[in-house]
């Protein structure tokens, strides 16, 4: 099983085992309405023909997506994630990042965070606290075997960032897999989105 680059709340890397075996392999195409993390797509990959990976959280889309297509990520969020002990530089990114978000900013900010979890408030502002952290050794070897193993699908992965009921289902060949996460915000269109 490969696991990805992030602590990721409500992450299914652990009951892999007992999910991957329940899912239906005969269509060719696979969706994963809320991604999170992105356990499932990323185990998955290599038995469907197409994979479509959404969730709500733009930037969070924009870091699997910038991840399976180069390093740039990689280096910049390295270059702007808080060191250990810097309480005060991470709350100058959270800052940053709600005036101006990016999927790098969101990542260093998971990365520093307690738990290394994310948290938005009903504004759908950054709102998780310091939590210590910060890029490491057991980082680098997460996101070097999580980008070995998924570059190799590159043309068969798209990313949407929609709330799940603009998913659009037009085919019974798509295997849907469907993990909520555990709340629900009202997005500035007045759509419903969804918040962990």
């Amino acid at each position: 099983m490969i696991e990805t680059p992030f602590n990721y709340t409500g992450s299914k890397f652990r009951l892999l085992e007992q999910l991957l075996p329940e899912f239906d392999y005969t269509k060719p195409y696979f969706v994963d309405l809320f991604t999170g993390g992105g356990s499932v797509y990323t185990n998955v990959a290599d038995r469907y023909d197409k994979l479509i990976a959404n969730d709500v959280i733009k930037d969070l889309v924009g870091i699997h997506q910038s991840l399976l297509d180069s390093d740039d990520i990689i280096t910049e969020t390295k270059s702007i994630c808080p060191p250990k002990g810097n309480p005060e530089l991470f709350g100058k990114l959270r800052e940053n990042y709600n005036l101006e978000p990016t999927p790098a900013k969101l990542w260093s900010l998971m990365l520093s965070s307690t738990n290394n979890m994310m948290r938005f408030n009903q504004k759908f502002k950054y709102n998780q606290t310091y939590g210590d952290r910060g890029w490491n050794s057991n980082t680098d070897k997460k996101v070097e075997t999580f980008t070995n193993h998924i570059r190799q699908y590159h043309d068969k992965i798209r990313f949407k960032s929609v709330p799940f009921d603009q998913v659009e289902i037009s085919s019974d060949k798509i295997m849907f897999y469907a993990d909520p996460p555990y709340g629900r915000i009202k997005n500035e269109d007045g759509s419903i989105g969804i918040t962990i």
